[in-house]
């Protein structure tokens, strides 16, 4: 049996121990400082009443880096591809974005905004076989970082074309994309 005083000591060790757990101000901040290259896969939708094909397949690449533990700024490029059996509409969608990362460990919630230019064209099209866009986008996703050096995610950018508001080729383009990202330390 434990004396009292034995007793005392180990539960002030205890609540100091848990003071300093509570009050730490350490972050976590798996993208601060550093570069990322991105590779990404999934679908492409596109909301239209017309005679577009609705569904595809997109394709992307970005370059990230992280700002500080909170933001990311990405640039980035998406192809898409939407087949149809009176030919193809294809996409490629330059565009940036700026990403708040809710950096919680392993894995991490994110958020964010951009704007983008998407290029589209169809070249079975009598009418108008390409066109250009003025679009914003909303992001969300998640990130798995397995380790510092790369990271896993999942996410979802419904796209807004300004320029087609009063046009008949659709003002909602969304795509669901699985990334496979590198993180390099600057």
């Amino acid at each position: 049996m434990h004396s009292p005083k034995v007793l005392r000591h180990a539960r002030a060790c205890v609540f100091v121990l848990l003071i300093g757990l509570v009050t730490s101000t350490g972050t976590a901040s798996a993208y601060a400082g550093q570069l990322g290259l991105a590779v990404a896969s999934g679908y492409s939708g596109i909301a239209s009443n017309t005679v577009l094909p609705a569904h595809g397949l997109a394709l992307s690449v970005a370059a990230a880096y992280g700002i500080d533990d909170t933001f990311e700024v990405r640039l980035r490029g998406t192809w898409a591809v939407h087949p149809d059996s009176a030919g193809a509409l294809h996409r490629f969608a330059p565009g940036v974005e700026l990403v708040y990362l809710l950096d919680i460990l392993e894995f991490v919630p994110l958020f964010g905004v951009g704007l983008d230019a998407p290029f589209s064209w169809s070249p079975e099209s009598a009418t108008a076989p390409w066109w250009v866009d003025a679009a914003a986008h909303g992001l969300l996703g998640l990130d798995w970082l397995p380790s510092r050096g790369w990271s896993v995610g999942v996410e979802v950018r419904p796209y807004v074309l300004f320029t087609e508001w009063s046009g008949d080729r659709g003002v909602v383009w969304v795509t669901a994309d699985l990334r496979f990202q590198w993180l390099v330390d600057l």
